[in-house]
């Protein structure tokens, strides 16, 4: 029982944020938002394995995703293009880490 609570909660959560993410970026506007709202919409709409382990599919599109702010390093979005996929999958230390990165690299980052 308490291990479909968790699921159900995860469920909720992972709704709620995507909910959130793309409210917040597709209200801006530039040269380069159609780009990255494709990039964004395509990862937020790959699937995950069945047990949420993260499928080949997800972890494409997170790297074209994350590609985005090499691409378009001076994007409003860049910084947004690599947190993303993080928050999705974090997991340990190493994405605390990638974290702690991402605000020294942006730290007037809206994200």
């Amino acid at each position: 029982m308490e291990s479909k609570r968790l699921v159900g909660m995860m469920i909720f959560a992972y709704c709620l944020a995507s909910a959130v993410i793309i409210n917040n970026c597709f209200a801006q506007g530039s040269e380069d938002e159609a780009i990255f709202k494709n990039r964004l919409y395509t990862y937020l709409s790959s699937p995950s394995n069945l047990d949420f382990s993260i499928s080949k599919q997800e972890i494409k599109a997170a790297d074209n995703l994350r590609n985005f702010s090499e691409v378009y390093p001076d994007s409003i979005y860049a910084d947004d293009a690599l947190y993303i996929p993080i928050i999705f999958v974090a997991s340990s230390n190493k994405d605390v880490a990638a974290l702690e990165q991402l605000i020294k690299k942006y730290p007037s980052g809206k994200i």
